[in-house]
């Protein structure tokens, strides 16, 4: 099997704190809010790490911590990274 047939894809909402992902992939969000996510620096092949999933998703991208409500996080697909990996 190849490298990438190993990875999981799962929805940024489906993360627990302390999970550390790539995003793969935006799905259907109207465009006001992919444009404010690409500003705040969450876009595809970007790292994050999951501070936090309740009430809202607590999630660092590079320096930057970033709420965002279910909705969107339940539109962003990821692949989980080992614990290991540096965010930046």
């Amino acid at each position: 099997m190849s490298r990438n047939q190993h990875k999981k894809k799962d929805k940024l909402s489906q993360l627990k704190p302390g999970d550390k992902a790539r995003i793969e992939r935006i799905e259907k969000l109207p465009f006001f809010l992919v444009y404010r996510m690409q500003s705040l620096g969450i876009f595809e092949g970007r790292e994050v790490y999951l501070k936090r999933n309740h009430p809202e998703f607590l999630i660092r991208v590079g320096y930057t911590m970033i709420a965002i409500n279910y909705h969107i996080a339940s539109k962003v697909t990821v692949s989980k990274l080992p614990p290991s990996s540096i965010i930046g």
